[in-house]
């Protein structure tokens, strides 16, 4: 009966660290969505995946009458509140669609601009000047707006906030359409 009762607590643990770390992978996507990449996920991805493995250890491999095994629960148990936290709190101060907002209100001319939607893995370029975290990539928001007769570009730095109007687009259908 210990060994069955033993096996369900194992089991039960074992089912809320894979839960818990789905939603992590979760929040990941949508950061990576939100930031458009700038926000570099894939450290976390890597503590999460590596997260999930040390649980196991611990759950099913590790002899619990060790000496260490309750500081390395506790351990674990930092390890998986802290990389939530540290998702929250390293991303960058402004999104994609903030950067749309920052570029509406940094227009001063009354035209009647609209946003050119690029594929996602075109709405960033890099840059060699933006690292100001590990978390962080070097690279700015890209927008391209249309007045109805010409093309303009822009970029949105997504730490700083600073909106910058580019002479000619990044990408080399952009070099087609000025």
């Amino acid at each position: 009966m210990e060994v069955v009762k033993k096996y369900r607590v194992q089991s039960i643990s074992m089912i809320g660290i894979i839960i818990i770390s789905i939603c992590e992978v979760l929040a990941l996507y949508k950061l990576n969505v939100v930031y458009k990449g700038v926000h570099l996920v894939s450290y976390f991805g890597t503590v999460i995946i590596i997260q999930i493995f040390c649980w196991y250890r611990l759950i099913f491999k590790v002899d619990v009458k060790k000496k260490r095994y309750k500081s390395s629960i506790v351990f674990m148990i930092l390890i998986t509140v802290s990389t939530p936290v540290l998702m929250l709190v390293t991303q960058p101060q402004y999104s994609f669609q903030d950067g749309k907002v920052l570029i509406k209100n940094n227009i001063h001319e009354k035209s009647n601009y609209t946003f050119i939607e690029h594929p996602d893995w075109k709405n960033t370029i890099p840059v060699t000047n933006n690292l100001k975290s590990i978390f962080i990539n070097n690279r700015v928001y890209y927008y391209r707006l249309s007045d109805g007769v010409k093309i303009n570009y822009f970029i949105v730095n997504p730490i700083s906030g600073r909106v910058n109007k580019l002479d000619k687009g990044y990408w080399s259908e952009d070099q087609e359409d000025n």
